[in-house]
């Protein structure tokens, strides 16, 4: 015979699979399937004036991450090079 404890807990994992079974399917019904309004990458300015920065590479194939300089145009704001606006997402997304 089967301790009443095992089959109760049995039966209570058994309701919430199902209800969750249940949930999923109804919010996965929900999700739009058509792309974002703007999903193009965006292109650097062109006009900014150039500064150096230090970019870190990942060379895989030795393990190592190795530092490079280059010289590219950045945005004169400093809070336009942290945040970057992002297309149909708002601050916390």
């Amino acid at each position: 015979m089967i301790p009443r404890h095992l089959a109760i807990a049995v039966a209570v994992m058994f309701a919430v699979t199902i209800g969750m079974s249940v949930y999923i399917w109804r919010t996965r019904r929900m999700v739009p399937t058509e792309p974002a309004a703007y999903s193009h990458p965006v292109a650097p300015p062109v006009e900014a004036p150039t500064e150096e920065v230090t970019l870190y590479v990942a060379h895989d194939d030795i393990g190592a991450l190795r530092a490079q300089t280059a010289r590219i145009p950045l945005p004169s704001g400093r809070q336009e090079r942290l945040f970057p606006p992002a297309a149909g997402r708002g601050r916390g997304a």
